[in-house]
């Protein structure tokens, strides 16, 4: 592709215009040779003679000298104007009487020294001449690419071995080897192969402790290529990104933290620590985590205690893991008793709060129950009046029996959580869980300490259930107003929109 000459070399792909041949030299006799005739002395070869588009030796040498933008500028001019000399000759040949003027003769690029090669095999350069950069030039470093790249091939495969191409092969297809199979011991914990993703998601984001229980893990390798993602920076310094798994995702399906019971976190936490083993570069690493778990789940009340504990194993694990904190024993018990006895705190004023809510709710009961023996009415003898509120849907029934159970003085009570009468809510049967209406479907609500929850475990207020909406409360927030039958906030309990009067 190069010329040392500094001359006009014609494009890649054309043919050179025809060019004027010399004369033959005249013989020593100064008669013009014979041609072809037998007995003639045969000529030397004559070289040929460079071809040049100027024949002045000072335009070459400009043309030498100029720099390589300037010399690629005007090699695209040229390479253009060619193209137009082109389609005009075959415009020509197609239709000579619509086109009688053939292209004219093909114009020669200017030729590039070594030295410019050079400079075009540098990425940047070519990057940054990339405007200028005729079509044969980029179809030339395409090549030279393409050449380099089958090089670099045939060397690499040539240093691999037998053996190392063998591996490969394996590699590639992902080939089962039986040989690593195991006997299953129904006794012995699980043993999984851990992905690359887990490795990957934990070097970045951290995992949490129930995504290594047994039944999380066979979900993770079973659906590993469709399993929820999302691209994170990688920590190599090479800018480039990779794929870790949607830790907040896969939470809803696999559980969070602080979900499992004292069972799941035992196979977790077994399991944790093998992935640990294998992200290990020393023995003590290992260590720190084996460690870490035998300090909790070997204690003698490590299972009636698991909900205490449980928050001081979360805040040491990820102080390990973000601090690189070594296991000291004696943060381990600071952070364990301190759990513990707030724990034991907090359920003994659970335990107070729902002693004294007991009583206030037989309180209200009685006095409910008082009211309405001495008003001579009962919810029970009341019935739904079309233009009355919403807070006082239920009016006396004129024609009916105010109380159809019998005397004036005995009213059953109603239960607040299950609408079976004969008991109240106080005196809920504790060994009826889940609690069930009189039809056999289960409660909407549900009975915890003694106090009356909604699904979202937020306190039904009673004393909107016995009278309404039209009731005084003072306990704010605290308590939610719904029908602790069904749910709605459209009515109370006793008001009997949701349920029918047994």
């Amino acid at each position: 592709m190069s010329q040392n000459t500094g001359d006009v070399a014609p494009p890649i792909g054309t043919h050179s215009p025809p060019q004027h041949q010399p004369d033959p030299p005249s013989s020593p006799t100064g008669n013009a040779p014979r041609v072809g005739t037998k007995g003639d002395i045969p000529l030397p070869d004559i070289p040929v003679r460079a071809r040049r588009t100027h024949i002045s030796e000072h335009a070459c040498d400009v043309l030498r000298k100029l720099a390589l933008p300037l010399k690629l500028a005007r090699n695209k001019k040229i390479e253009a104007e060619n193209l137009a000399r082109a389609d005009k000759s075959a415009d020509h040949e197609l239709d000579p009487v619509a086109h009688p003027d053939p292209g004219s003769p093909q114009a020669s690029v200017i030729s590039l020294t070594e030295e410019d090669e050079g400079q075009l095999r540098v990425p940047a350069i070519v990057q940054k001449l990339m405007d200028y950069m005729p079509n044969y030039i980029i179809a030339w470093l395409a090549a030279e690419d393409a050449q380099a790249k089958e090089n670099k091939r045939k060397h690499d495969e040539a240093l691999k071995d037998p053996l190392s191409a063998a591996e490969d092969k394996i590699a590639k297809r992902c080939c089962m080897q039986g040989s690593l199979l195991s006997a299953r011991d129904p006794l012995a914990p699980a043993s999984f192969s851990f992905p690359q993703i887990l490795f990957d998601t934990e070097n970045l984001v951290g995992l949490p402790l129930p995504f290594f229980t047994q039944k999380n893990l066979r979900y993770i390798i079973d659906e590993l290529a469709s399993l929820l993602t999302r691209k994170a920076n990688s920590c190599s310094g090479d800018g480039k990104s990779i794929y870790i798994l949607d830790i907040e995702k896969l939470s809803v399906k696999l559980g969070a933290e602080l979900s499992m019971d004292f069972g799941s976190y035992l196979q977790a936490a077994d399991q944790f620590y093998k992935f640990q083993l294998q992200r290990s570069a020393d023995q003590e690493w290992a260590e720190i985590w084996r460690a870490h778990f035998r300090f909790f789940d070997s204690r003698p009340e490590a299972a009636e205690l698991y909900l205490a504990w449980m928050h001081a194993e979360l805040k040491l694990r990820r102080d390990t893991r973000t601090y690189h904190q070594r296991y000291l024993v004696s943060d381990y018990e600071a952070a364990f008793n301190h759990s513990v006895a707030e724990h034991k705190q907090q359920t003994a004023a659970q335990a107070d709060s729902a002693l004294v809510y007991n009583k206030l709710s037989q309180m209200e009961e009685s006095i409910i129950s008082r009211i309405s023996k001495a008003s001579g009415s009962s919810f029970s003898g009341m019935s739904r009046h079309p233009g009355a509120s919403s807070g006082n849907s239920y009016s006396h029934q004129s024609s009916g029996p105010l109380f159809p159970n019998g005397s004036r003085s005995s009213v059953p009570p109603t239960c607040l959580l299950c609408a079976e009468t004969g008991h109240g809510l106080s005196t809920h049967p504790k060994d009826k869980s889940p609690a069930k209406f009189p039809e056999g479907k289960n409660a909407w609500a549900r009975l915890v300490d003694g106090r009356l929850v909604a699904h979202d475990n937020k306190e039904i207020c009673i004393g909107f259930n016995l009278r309404g909406a039209n009731s005084s409360c003072s306990h704010g927030a605290t308590r939610v107003h719904v029908c602790s039958f069904c749910g709605s906030k459209s009515h109370h309990a006793f008001s009997y929109t949701c349920r029918l009067r047994l």
